[in-house]
């Protein structure tokens, strides 16, 4: 039974994590897109430039696993209604492209409100339940 539980965790932590990068990523690319000396828009700008290319490989090769990440989890773990919230704020949030829009805000918010809940109290609490002690 422990050895369940100890996977239960790890399983939401990588759900979690997943989300907190995606959230990551967004942001970061939404931030880079809105500055106009960093932005495509600007011939030569950053995302033309050997780091930008890199950084967008690193951020995509990332992304893709974080996404499966996340899908399959939460599907997992489908009685858990705060990642089934989080999952389906991430399809409405990438279902709208352009600038910055209240279902990328929730979604961010939402984020960071139940990947801190998780990882600093929730979790802290079922450690040791899945531990045996």
């Amino acid at each position: 039974m422990a050895l369940d539980d100890q996977a239960s965790l790890r399983a939401r932590d990588r759900v979690y994590g997943g989300h907190l990068f995606l959230a990551g990523a967004m942001a970061l690319w939404r931030l880079i897109a809105a500055t106009p000396s960093l932005s495509a828009a600007r011939p030569g700008g950053f995302e033309t430039g050997v780091l930008g290319r890199a950084l967008a490989l690193a951020t995509l090769a990332g992304g893709v696993l974080a996404l499966a990440l996340v899908v399959v989890g939460s599907f997992a773990r489908w009685r858990d209604p705060r990642t089934g919230v989080l999952l389906v704020l991430l399809a409405l949030s990438l279902a709208w492209r352009g600038p910055l829009d209240v279902f990328d805000a929730l979604y961010l918010c939402a984020v960071a409100i139940l990947a801190a809940l998780w990882f600093q109290h929730e979790r802290a609490r079922a450690a040791p339940r899945a531990s045996g002690a």
